[in-house]
């Protein structure tokens, strides 16, 4: 888009007007190569609203919530990014499903992420060609842009992350990604050897070119580069995540709900036996990383999970559950195969003030001549693991996990990325109090009426108080007990 020229106050010069169209960059990357360059996590500042002695509302563990220097104007485009999936996941359409509905210009779609307009100054020897002087402009607008361009550069790969991993439902999006800048500029200048530039900056981000889509190329069946096959894998999406929700729902605490969560994935799936990170399958496509090849539990084929598939489906039903959930990624040393391999697991939180590790992945191992959903060797061996838990290695959960975070990418920009820390593990292994079913810290009376609920429908996902094997009204005495004793003190004081 060209604008028209700001005027100038000239005397007795003549005053000639030119525009033309400025330089524009683009940027392609993968969320994979930029959690390659993870590090260990050091001491993170604080938000700035933190700082000033506010509280950080809503949920403040999510990625996006966690960044402190990022430009609203990207906190912006995450905000459309979720409400382009959410129209699509509630049966519409948007620039997500297809890029025809975002902008077009140089043979590629396009979401405009932001747009600026500034004017810039410039001089030019006297007596200067046409194309000197428009040289002279551009020049001025580069320096004047740059700054701006490299801040795109930085933050564009992380806020796509944050859109990504905040957003697992939004499942169709692979993790590949394109940005790039456009500057349009008018100018107008006199003989005297100065000049005004007038730019406009775009910032996109590309949906579609001639060899992109920003869509997944799934496999078989799941190819979701068309709107109908998106729609078509919605309803696929919702039957599966709910499926094995009704069984999470089914239980009362956050325990079960996340136990029942984790075992169905390692009990229907098995990790993919064709992916290597160096020799994978072409049309193995995106579907190995998509949550919904947990969610649908897939076994010796193309479309079983790697371990993201494994941590986004926890995220979707956590998410669906209410359960603050994160995905963590970076790399892990595996005490078993004894090196370090690029993992992703999640954080947990099970009640309001303690957060724990969980890694499906590593629960569901493959096993040599087995190639079906149950191998006998699933375990809860990395279920709600604490920071200091060990593993039979000897290695501590946080040893073998790091907390990383990337901390550039690959020079495309020079600004670093700062966040709030991440929750705090837990120290040791998380397992619900017989006298706490609701976790809350208390034994109350909603743990009296949690337990008269469970005897009275025959539940099973309430501990057993008095050890006897079962929920009975021995439990149930044990916990009035308690209670009554708590309410007693309390009263005292």
């Amino acid at each position: 888009m060209l604008l028209c020229g700001t005027s100038l106050t000239a005397t007795s010069q003549e005053v000639f007007t030119e525009e033309f169209e400025g330089p524009s960059t683009m940027v392609r990357g993968d969320l994979r190569d930029l959690m390659r360059t993870c590090k260990p996590s050091g001491p993170l500042r604080a938000r700035q609203q933190a700082e000033e002695g506010e509280e950080i509302a809503g949920d403040s563990y999510t990625y996006q919530a966690r960044i402190t220097n990022m430009p609203e104007y990207l906190h912006a485009f995450i905000d459309s990014y979720v409400e382009a999936g959410q129209a699509v996941l509630d049966g519409g359409t948007s620039w997500l499903s297809d890029p025809k509905e975002g902008g077009y210009e140089s043979n590629a779609y396009f979401f405009l992420v932001n747009e600026e307009t500034g004017n810039v100054d410039f001089t030019f020897p006297t007596g200067s060609t046409s194309d000197a002087i428009k040289k002279a402009a551009q020049k001025a607008v580069q320096n004047e842009t740059a700054p701006k361009i490299d801040t795109l550069n930085s933050f564009l790969p992380y806020a796509f992350l944050c859109a990504n991993y905040d957003h697992p439902e939004i499942f169709w999006i692979s993790n590949s990604f394109m940005f790039g800048t456009s500057t349009s500029l008018s100018l107008r200048y006199n003989a005297t050897g100065t000049g005004t530039a007038t730019y406009t900056l775009k910032a996109k981000f590309i949906l579609r070119t001639n060899n992109f889509d920003i869509r997944s190329n799934g496999y078989l069946n799941y190819d979701f580069r068309e709107p109908k096959n998106i729609a078509a894998g919605v309803k696929r999406f919702y039957a599966a995540r709910d499926n094995i929700l009704k069984l999470c729902q089914k239980k009362r605490t956050t325990y079960y709900k996340l136990l029942a969560a984790h075992d169905w994935l390692t009990q229907h799936n098995c990790y993919n036996r064709y992916f290597n990170a160096n020799t994978s399958p072409a049309d193995l496509g995106n579907m190995p990383w998509c949550p919904l090849s947990a969610l649908e539990g897939n076994s010796n084929n193309l479309q079983s999970p790697v371990c993201e598939g494994y941590a986004r489906a926890m995220k979707v039903l956590c998410d669906a559950m209410d359960i603050p959930c994160i995905l963590m990624g970076g790399n892990a040393f595996d005490p078993v195969q004894l090196q370090m391999e690029a993992h992703m697991w999640n954080y947990v939180q099970v009640n309001d003030s303690t957060w724990c590790a969980l890694d499906a992945t590593w629960d569901d191992p493959t096993v040599s001549g087995v190639n079906t959903a149950v191998s006998g060797h699933e375990s809860h061996d990395w279920f709600l693991l604490g920071s200091s838990s060990k593993y039979s290695g000897g290695i501590t959960f946080m040893d073998s996990h790091p907390e990383q975070w990337p901390t550039g990418y690959e020079n495309k920009g020079t600004i670093i990325w700062e966040t709030t820390t991440w929750p705090q593990l837990s120290a040791d292994r998380w397992a619900p109090d017989p006298y706490d079913p609701n976790g809350d810290a208390a034994t109350d009376k909603q743990d009296v009426e949690l337990m008269a609920e469970t005897i009275v429908s025959n539940g099973e996902d309430i501990e057993d108080v008095d050890g006897n094997g079962r929920v009975s009204i021995g439990d149930l005495v044990r916990i009035i007990i308690r209670y009554l004793s708590n309410a007693e003190e309390t009263a005292e004081q």
